[in-house]
């Protein structure tokens, strides 16, 4: 017979996979996902930590489709450095165990406009951020 502990920790493997493959697939829709999941006595927060946060969002163009390869860079005022990550091929972007706090999403990239957004962050809540950007102008005489 397996021990409780290793059972939790199997539990909890799977969970984190469930909350990854449902942000892959876009569920959600801009809405925030959070909650606590309680089974058997067993008890973990979806954003791994009661005094954390998670961000969870796409990028997309305004007919949209997916903008991918965009620089996605998280401020604030509490935060000494800013945090960057990279849209995949699909437009989105995670950042994990974020402090409480209201952040500024900065993008760039070759395809896109410059453009920003305000995120709020909450302990123990994931949430979804859906940011529509603008295509790059093209170069002029092109």
């Amino acid at each position: 017979m397996r021990s409780l502990s290793v059972c939790r920790t199997t539990l909890w493997k799977c969970v984190g996979a469930l909350v990854a493959l449902a942000s892959l697939a876009g569920c959600g829709g801009g809405s925030i996902i959070s909650g606590t999941i309680s089974l058997a006595g067993v008890t973990n927060d979806l954003a791994t930590s009661s005094s954390a946060g998670a961000i969870s969002g796409e990028v997309l163009f305004g007919d949209g489709t997916f903008a991918p390869g965009v620089t996605v860079e998280l401020t604030a005022d509490n935060v000494d450095a800013p945090v960057t990550t990279t849209t995949d091929r699909a437009g989105l972007f995670r950042f994990g165990n974020v402090p409480p706090a209201t952040f500024t999403l900065n993008l760039t990239g070759s395809t896109i406009e410059d453009a920003s957004d305000t995120v709020i962050v909450k302990a123990g809540v994931i949430t979804a951020k859906r940011v529509t950007v603008s295509a790059a102008a093209e170069a002029a005489g092109g």
